[in-house]
């Protein structure tokens, strides 16, 4: 009789949970636990990855919309013709423009000594006078997108011819390594037991006579 009680009181302890849990909205195991807490760390490994190519990505789209101090007339705002080539590359890409465009800042305007303020001032200047050049020119291309244009000063990204030439010199000197001979190099294969060669001379020179060995 007691052990009948005491499982009565088991079953109607386990009902009440389960209707508490079903009044509580627990009804499946992922109510209770995380199901997608492995798509979410794989999706935060991937961002993780991703993110040093999506900055290059970045800035080399940046250096691709910029317009460099070549493609302007030394020390003036006026596009050369390799310039204005390029904005109509920059207006016309598909499937539709990057609205932004960079001007390098201004390298161009020659600096003399005990006239550094004045040569700041002249190069903004000409920063804001090749962003509007640049406006204007894109307003003809394209009136109907509107281009934001802005000044950088991007580095280099590229290194000088010599620069590159003493870099591979010094790559080439500092390689260390084990000269290899083949099997059937006469001479200096002598050592490694798979072929020798040897060469006699008589006379002055116009006889010679060559015995092989071990070339199997």
């Amino acid at each position: 009789m007691r052990s009948h009680t005491i499982l009565s009181g088991g079953i109607a302890a386990l009902a009440a949970l389960n209707v508490g849990c079903l009044s509580c909205g627990y009804h499946y195991f992922h109510d209770l636990a995380d199901p997608c807490r492995l798509p979410r760390y794989s999706a935060l490994a991937r961002e993780h990855v991703a993110a040093p190519i999506v900055q290059q990505t970045n800035n080399g789209l940046a250096l691709e919309q910029t317009l460099w101090n070549s493609h302007f007339r030394a020390g003036t705002s006026e596009l050369t013709p390799g310039g204005m080539a390029h904005l109509n590359r920059l207006a016309r890409r598909q499937p539709e423009p990057f609205p932004y465009v960079f001007v390098q800042a201004a390298h161009d305007v020659p600096l003399e000594r005990g006239k550094e303020e004045a040569w700041a001032k002249q190069r903004q200047e000409l920063d804001a006078q090749r962003i509007q050049a640049v406006q204007a020119y894109l307003k003809i291309v394209r009136p109907e997108v509107s281009f934001q244009v802005a000044v950088h000063d991007p580095p280099e990204v590229s290194n000088h011819g010599q620069e590159a030439q003493q870099a591979i010199r010094s790559m080439h000197r500092s390689a260390t390594g084990q000269a290899v001979f083949s099997p059937f190099t006469s001479g200096a294969a002598a050592g490694t037991g798979m072929g020798t060669g040897t060469t006699t001379a008589t006379g002055t020179g116009t006889t010679a006579t060559q015995s092989t060995t071990n070339y199997r």
